[in-house]
């Protein structure tokens, strides 16, 4: 069984981080399909999920801090583990300073 979520993070510059997701499982794995182009900053971001996911409820909402060491993003939400992304195009520290 395969778990399916589909999440949009917002990062603030005083070292928040925000989630609000949806998730379920499959029982039989399907492709990805796009679902359009979101804004990521300096860049646009392909957003993928499974075909035909369909919420069923309101999202579920996470909250927590976050630190960028190199290309290593590292998120310890508050209360429920943490989470490691490799970031490939990591913005310059003076820019994420302002």
């Amino acid at each position: 069984m395969a778990w399916v979520r589909l999440a949009t993070y917002s990062l603030t510059a005083d070292g928040k981080a925000y989630d609000s997701h949806f998730h379920g499982s499959q029982r039989v794995r399907v492709n990805r399909t796009y679902t359009g182009v979101s804004g990521c900053g300096a860049r646009a971001c392909q957003v993928q999920t499974a075909n035909g996911f369909q919420a069923t409820g309101f999202p579920k909402e996470l909250s927590g801090t976050y630190t960028v060491t190199g290309a290593v993003l590292r998120i310890t939400w508050t209360g429920n583990g943490w989470e490691e992304r490799t970031v490939s195009e990591p913005i310059p520290r003076a820019a994420r300073e302002g």
